[in-house]
């Protein structure tokens, strides 16, 4: 959305969006901004939310864990959670294969992880955060 468009909604100039924008920014309030990829059209038709438990609490797991998740790009997101399971990954891939494969990697390198996968069938709402200006 322009300067331009913000302007209109809000009742003020561009000048004066382009304003707030920067202070916002300066503030920590808007981090960066970024793409929305269609997962299809760049070959990613797996989309797989993955919870996972460590039943180990050893730190070293733990960081074998995090730089696993840091260092597979078929994994966009994750969360520390509340609930059964610590962990949710969203796993974005090519394949079947390629999410038994992600998946075999994180179970082989931790001992003592319990997972809980569910495949995205189809997607009912995907919406990036947007601020209603009305």
């Amino acid at each position: 959305m322009s300067f331009s468009e913000i302007g209109n909604r809000t009742s003020l100039s561009t000048p004066a969006v382009s304003n707030r924008v920067q202070k916002l920014q300066e503030q920590g309030v808007i981090k960066g901004y970024t793409a929305v990829l269609d997962a299809q059209a760049i070959n990613r038709q797996i989309i797989c939310y993955c919870q996972i438990f460590l039943q180990s609490k050893q730190k070293s797991s733990t960081q074998v864990f995090l730089d696993m998740i840091q260092e597979e790009p078929d994994i966009w997101e994750a969360y520390c959670i509340s609930g059964d399971y610590e962990y949710l990954l969203k796993i974005v891939t090519s394949s079947t294969q390629s999410l038994e494969s992600i998946l075999a990697k994180i179970r082989s390198g931790i001992p003592a992880i319990k997972t809980k996968s569910s495949i995205v069938l189809s997607s009912l709402k995907e919406a990036p955060s947007v601020l209603d200006f009305n």
